[in-house]
């Protein structure tokens, strides 16, 4: 699983998230400095196909910290250590 650069439109913050395998239930976590809360995106628990491009729009009051994408039965996944709005 793979994701994009960061995609900013007219102040609003978008996740390309990407896969070559079928990934389903793709979980979208944010921390904070430790506050997991706050944190808000437009789609959450969903699945991906192969070669298919999920835009997630991120909402919520942080405007800094970490975001978490992985399929809910994997161990694997990637992480966007930095997040600024």
């Amino acid at each position: 699983m793979e994701f994009g650069d960061n995609l900013n439109q007219n102040s609003v913050l978008y996740i390309l998230i990407t896969t070559d395998k079928f990934a389903h239930t793709v979980v979208l976590e944010g921390d904070a400095n430790g506050d997991k809360l706050g944190w808000l995106f437009e789609d959450n628990y969903f699945d991906v196909m192969p070669g298919e491009t999920k835009i997630v729009r991120i909402l919520g009051k942080h405007k800094s910290g970490e975001i978490s994408i992985k399929p809910w039965y994997s161990s694997k996944g990637t992480k966007i250590s930095n997040f600024k709005k």
